[in-house]
């Protein structure tokens, strides 16, 4: 079972997740494979310049409960909506690519059609090729280990050479 240490007002956060958000200050949002992991990476790096910053505030900002955001951000059964990501990225300060891209892998991770994760796919490569010259190798290695396979053509675009 893995431990938990008590954040303000009740919320918690799983050690996990406190080592992720403690290294957030190096990554972007195009570093990330999981929108969750991201928005979290995000709020960690905006609470080093402002300290009263806490998951409560932003819920209260969004309009929703501040236990329905924590559940959203720690759990793969729950997701908040496109409208949800794109007032936190505004919130959180991100410039509108990167809330693009948030929006990009939050469509990924929702998706069950096989088609539409392939171009989705092809989309975020585009996009992190274009801002951080990497590929996509962790999202491959997580997608096969997902339920939804993908076709012949969707290896192909993982396993190519990169285009010069």
């Amino acid at each position: 079972m893995t431990k938990t240490r008590p954040l303000k007002r009740g919320l918690r956060m799983t050690r996990k997740h406190a080592e992720h958000d403690s290294k957030a200050e190096a990554k972007t949002v195009y570093d990330y494979d999981d929108y969750k992991l991201a928005l979290r990476g995000c709020v960690a790096k905006l609470k080093l310049r402002k300290k009263s910053l806490t998951l409560r505030k932003l819920a209260d900002r969004l309009s929703i409960q501040h236990t329905y955001l924590s559940r959203c951000l720690n759990s793969d059964k729950a997701h908040l909506s496109e409208d949800h990501i794109y007032s936190l990225g505004r919130w959180l300060e991100l410039l509108p690519d990167e809330i693009d891209h948030l929006l990009l892998l939050r469509s990924f991770a929702c998706t069950n059609d096989v088609h539409r994760k392939e171009m989705l796919f092809a989309r975020i490569d585009a996009t992190r090729k274009s801002r951080l010259g990497l590929s996509l190798c962790s999202l491959w290695q997580r997608t096969q280990a997902s339920t939804t396979p993908l076709s012949a053509h969707a290896r192909y675009l993982f396993t190519r050479p990169p285009m010069t």
